[in-house]
């Protein structure tokens, strides 16, 4: 059995002030929903409560706690799970401080405690992101997707897989 290395993943401050402005604005609506009570069909008032509890919920279980590394998987932490990519298929790994400049989410969660799902720019193409400092960006190129992620320490990440799997 391989070592286990983890990286934590801090929120930058654009992490924080979008989920800080995010909340507010989905709690923010609880309070109008308990004024529909009585005034609007109920199913309009259960919507109203329930949908925003459900995104927020949502959102935080797939907060990206960190990132754990072994010689042949490598594991995205969640709240509430855990993500995991097999490495046989890793060409690269690179420190790439700006990779998601230009970038656009084609589907996934834009800043509401984390930036994840997929997302398209001139230089990567179509990528997958797990991040939440977007200044400590680091790209995993496989064969057939790239993912980018943002553990503090990316430079030791990117010298630790480096090491593991013998890239060049």
């Amino acid at each position: 059995m391989s070592a286990l290395t983890e990286y934590t993943a801090s929120w930058g401050s654009p992490l924080k002030i979008s989920t800080g402005l995010g909340t507010l604005v989905l709690l923010g609506v609880l309070p109008v929903s308990a004024g529909t009570f009585g005034r609007a069909p109920l199913w309009i008032t259960v919507l109203v409560t329930l949908l925003p509890l459900v995104v927020l919920g949502g959102a935080v279980l797939f907060t990206v706690r960190g990132y754990r590394l072994s010689d042949k998987e490598f594991f995205i932490l969640r709240l509430g799970f855990v993500t995991r990519i097999p490495l046989r298929e890793l060409a690269t790994a690179k420190l790439a401080p700006d990779a998601c400049n230009g970038s656009i989410r084609t589907f996934g969660n834009g800043g509401l405690y984390a930036f994840t799902g997929w997302y398209r720019n001139d230089t990567l193409g179509s990528y997958e992101m797990y991040a939440t400092d977007l200044s400590r960006t680091v790209v995993l190129r496989f064969s057939r997707r790239s993912i980018v992620i943002t553990p503090d320490q990316p430079e030791e990440f990117v010298s630790d897989v480096v090491r593991r799997l013998k890239l060049g």
